[in-house]
């Protein structure tokens, strides 16, 4: 028996009760808690308890809060849903309406159903065409999205970063901590024996106290940063996943950059200049303005660029030094340890030792971070975002 219009009546008040009503969107019960524990599909190299570089585009896409509600409000699924039901409907009338046409149409109620039924096509067409567009995010809104998903992705790196750093800078606060207290007890004892001064003993002391504190700072700086980085990529507060090193720096990377060949792409990608571009410039004076402030943003980027690109080399020579130094560091330390063995160095002056090594050890690891987020942040201000701040 052929369908009638009650049911494209009934599909479309579906249609437009869902739209006008305001229906709670999927999202709202579907936000993801984290890894582990997903209310939406994700990759299985995202579930594990283990935190990498490479991961974190994918982790901010999925888990991070701030991304996840904004992308669910500029995207109602619901709306996308009973569009899909409203095009089958429209696809089976059109399929009823061909079979009229074959049958014939000079029978007047054939031809009256066939042009209802055409009539009503257009009709399921039109509202779920209505329900697709109100359910596609803006230009702008959908720039907006990219350009969060872009600064948060950049925001974990630099957490990731420091949160290497401040490992290295820590075992240093702990080594100096120790050192501190050894030079301490080494003050009490030279004054016990009248070779050192009240006020040489109180120096020491306050040596050693400013010395833990800094160990303490330290760590509470590790934990922090900990903290932000495990809470905005998905993981609960007092997670413990594994957070694994940052790559090495790749010199190879440096051969693929071109200021000048690269500042097209900068400036196509170019989340500020995107948003000039789309702003609404009614009027010769105000589309002056913008031309005028295209042009600027466009020369502020090539300068910007260029600088980025030269600053690569400055952290890439520093980075050598620093490995240069450490090498040294190493050697020194190796003598040290054999010192220590044959009783040649005493405690003190190996734990000196081990703080100088310690010491060339975190400069060579920020070195290396920084010369490896040079390359990083020039390759971002290439994709359309200019970091206002660096390691």
């Amino acid at each position: 028996m052929r369908k009638n219009n009650l049911r494209l009546l009934a599909a479309i008040g579906l249609s437009l009760n869902l739209s006008l009503a305001g229906t709670a969107p999927a999202w709202a019960a579907a936000i993801p808690a984290g890894p582990g524990s997903e209310a939406v599909e994700v990759p299985e190299n995202l579930k594990d308890n283990i935190l990498e570089y490479e991961e974190l585009p994918d982790l901010i896409g999925y888990y991070n809060v701030d991304v996840v509600n904004t992308e669910a409000k500029l995207t109602n699924s619901e709306n996308l849903d009973v569009a899909d039901e409203l095009r089958a409907e429209a696809r089976s009338l059109a399929g009823e309406a061909a079979t009229l046409k074959e049958e014939g149409l000079r029978n007047g109620t054939n031809r009256a159903l066939y042009e209802q039924y055409k009539e009503n096509v257009k009709a399921l067409n039109k509202t779920a065409r209505g329900l697709e567009e109100s359910s596609e995010p803006s230009h702008t809104n959908a720039t907006g999205l990219r350009q969060l998903k872009a600064s948060q992705t950049m925001l974990a790196q630099t957490l990731m970063i420091d949160y290497q750093k401040l490992q290295d800078e820590k075992v240093l606060a702990d080594k100096n901590a120790e050192l501190a207290a050894a030079q301490y007890n080494a003050t009490v004892r030279k004054q016990q024996i009248g070779m050192a001064s009240a006020a040489e003993v109180t120096a020491a002391e306050q040596s050693m106290k400013s010395a833990q504190a800094e160990a303490v700072g330290k760590q509470k700086e590790l934990d922090d940063t900990k903290y932000n980085l495990c809470m905005m990529t998905g993981w609960d507060y007092n997670a413990l996943p594994e957070i694994r090193p940052v790559p090495q720096p790749d010199s190879s990377r440096i051969e693929g950059m071109n200021p000048s060949a690269d500042l097209e792409k900068a400036i196509g990608n170019s989340f500020s200049l995107q948003d000039i571009r789309h702003v609404g410039a009614s009027g010769r004076a105000n589309r002056r303005i913008r031309t005028r402030n295209l042009d600027q943003g466009e020369q502020s980027l090539a300068v910007t660029l260029q600088s980025l690109y030269d600053d690569i080399f400055n952290k890439k020579s520093v980075y050598e030094a620093a490995c240069s130094a450490f090498e040294a560091a190493q050697t020194s330390m190796n003598a040290a340890d054999k010192g220590i063995q044959i009783g040649s160095l005493s405690n003190l002056e190996y734990l000196e030792k081990q703080s100088e090594y310690l010491t060339a050890k975190s400069e060579k690891t920020a070195a290396e971070l920084d010369y490896f987020w040079a390359m990083e942040t020039y390759d971002w201000a290439v994709d359309g975002l200019v970091s206002s701040g660096g390691q």
